[in-house]
């Protein structure tokens, strides 16, 4: 005599096979969640140094970027400070040299800066940002990790 229906062994089948599927989908969108999260603190970082840049010459003044590394925040003039993600990796290399704790670049009216890199990375990305001294140009380099 059949009867109609699933087996308890057919059922827990299903409920595994489906338990494996979201882990995985679960696994992939944190992944995928923490790339936006590095592109975009990267890209503001790169924006605000973009701004400071145009504010000197379009203000005809000095305005300086501080960047903390060992909070992992920067700021540009005495405005609100934005930080990093704390998994990220950075280093500050400026005329001066490599910087420990803190680096300061500045911008001029005329275009010029006091040039130097950073080199941001984290677990997913590695990228080099460098600043002209003579333009000011700001530039984002991909690195291999």
């Amino acid at each position: 005599m059949r009867q109609d229906g699933f087996t308890l062994l057919e059922l827990l089948t299903v409920i595994a096979i489906i338990s494996i599927v979201m882990t995985l989908l679960a696994s992939g969108i944190s992944r995928g969640q923490a790339g936006l999260r590095d592109r975009q603190a990267i890209l503001t970082m790169l924006q605000s140094l973009r701004q400071a840049h145009t504010l000197a010459v379009i203000e005809k003044r000095q305005v300086p970027v501080h960047i903390d590394l060992v909070r992992l925040c920067y700021q540009v003039e005495q405005k609100t400070s934005k930080c990093l993600p704390p998994e990220t990796r950075i280093k500050v290399e400026t005329a001066i040299g490599v910087s420990k704790e803190d680096a300061v670049i500045i911008f001029h009216s005329n275009g010029s800066s006091t040039g130097g890199n950073l080199q941001l990375e984290t677990e997913r990305r590695n990228v080099r940002i460098d600043i002209g001294w003579l333009t000011g140009s700001i530039i984002l380099k991909e690195l291999e990790l």
